[in-house]
């Protein structure tokens, strides 16, 4: 959820409910610190970027989305999350991709409408290389091994020749 909204130009507001003694729940305390972990090795494509020219790709993004009700809350209720869904968000001349859910090793990650040849793709949370092709606007990423840090979303940095 947190990728999705920031994709598109928000702000995820968390509310987290304080029992009556004020302590947080432990399921709480621990989903917020997962969220934690995954910002250290992520948050360069979360912290201060803007959105790209289109907010994300594959099947979810696609779909003409469900009307809005209820003060627009709408989450969780169009199609749910696939391989192949990936969202965008930009900084300082850099592209951010992020797979909204893990694709099995050796899966292409395909990006499109790229406006300029790519110079290097960087995986945040991996040391190692990243294998990928850059074919007429098209950037097709090898998904890579599965390695403990990257086990809720990936996301790749791209960098384009100047």
């Amino acid at each position: 959820m947190l990728i999705d909204i920031v994709s598109k130009g928000g702000n995820l507001l968390l509310s987290v409910p304080i029992r009556g003694n004020g302590e947080v729940d432990e399921k709480v305390r621990a989903a917020c610190a997962g969220v934690g972990e995954w910002l250290k090795i992520n948050g360069e494509g979360i912290y201060g970027t803007e959105t790209w020219k289109k907010y994300g790709a594959g099947p979810q993004s696609e779909d003409a989305g469900v009307a809005l009700r209820d003060q627009g809350f709408n989450e969780g209720q169009g199609k749910a999350a696939t391989t192949e869904d990936l969202r965008f968000t930009t900084k300082n001349g850099k592209l951010y991709v992020f797979t909204l859910l893990i694709p099995k090793p050796g899966a292409p990650v395909v990006v499109t409408n790229l406006d300029a040849p790519v110079k290097n793709v960087k995986l945040f949370g991996s040391e190692k290389a990243v294998k990928s092709t850059d074919e007429n606007g098209v950037l097709t990423i090898t998904a890579p091994e599965a390695e403990p840090a990257l086990r809720i979303s990936l996301c790749y940095e791209v960098e384009f020749e100047q």
